[in-house]
């Protein structure tokens, strides 16, 4: 896209992203920066997704070259569709705020960070991150959709509330996860989350964490107390509950482990 046809703020992006450096568009004040405020945001911290798209998918061939994105603060409009990608660069996003889902299905990245950010929800089935895949601190009212993503390093949910408004909060069927998966630190879930035979290297940690089941479960009146166990990066349950049914410990289905009160559910990788 000719740089004319760029606004400041896309601009600014295009010049910093070949060497990686910064683009804050935040204004210094914490409750007009909360991306729960993005409405009232102007149009210089509007970056358009297709612009982030091409940016993203472009070749940076000059060995002076250390690409990387590197945003903050800005609202992000439009479709970010990078399905099936090859993004040869390590991706930042910091507070910022999505209009539409980013579908990222099958795309492949380096690293890939939405820390601090809100998202209507996440389409990232068949991702493959080469490193850490981090959504520390977002704001997520929609589906997390990650069946059979492979993160090689960490992935981390710290301090992040999913709230989808209809759905799984967190579908990770089959999710590969190299070493461990994170939500602690005030995490906070209304909704499923399905690790059905799903693979953590390491350790699974939710301390701290704080999950409601869906609206459905407690009108059944299910409630679950919930315990982990891993051995050799598999996860399975070790549940009493009150459902009617009896708990399977040979399911690893973790949209199981949901109660209304404060929950604190570390779980260690042995083998």
């Amino acid at each position: 896209m000719p740089n004319a046809e760029l606004t400041a703020p896309e601009q600014a992006v295009a010049a910093a992203i070949r060497r990686g450096h910064d683009v804050d568009l935040r204004s210094g004040d914490p409750d007009r920066d909360s991306p729960a405020n993005a409405a009232a945001w102007g149009a210089d911290r509007v970056v358009r997704a297709e612009v982030l798209a091409e940016l993203l998918l472009g070749e940076y061939t000059d060995p002076a070259d250390k690409p990387a994105l590197r945003l903050s603060g800005a609202r992000i409009t439009g479709l970010l569709h990078l399905a099936f990608g090859e993004i040869d660069l390590p991706v930042t996003f910091r507070d910022c705020a999505f209009d539409e889902t980013p579908d990222l299905y099958q795309a492949r990245t380096s690293f890939l960070s939405f820390a601090g950010s809100s998202l209507p929800g996440l389409i990232a089935s068949n991702l493959q991150v080469e490193g850490d895949l981090r959504l520390t601190g977002c704001r997520v009212s929609g589906e997390l959709r990650l069946r059979s993503a492979r993160i090689s390093s960490n992935f981390s949910l710290n301090g992040a509330r999913l709230q989808p408004s209809a759905g799984a909060a967190l579908n990770a069927e089959h999710l590969d996860v190299g070493s461990n998966l994170l939500a602690r630190d005030g995490f906070t879930c209304d909704g499923e989350i399905i690790l059905t035979a799903a693979r953590i290297g390491a350790a699974v940690n939710l301390e701290g964490a704080r999950c409601v089941p869906p609206a459905a479960w407690r009108s059944a009146g299910r409630t679950w107390s919930s315990k982990w166990a891993c051995s050799r990066g598999r996860c399975t349950r070790r549940a009493s509950s009150r459902c009617g049914s009896p708990a399977s410990p040979a399911r690893s289905r973790c949209g199981a482990p949901c109660c209304a009160t404060r929950a604190a559910w570390p779980c260690t990788a042995a083998g």
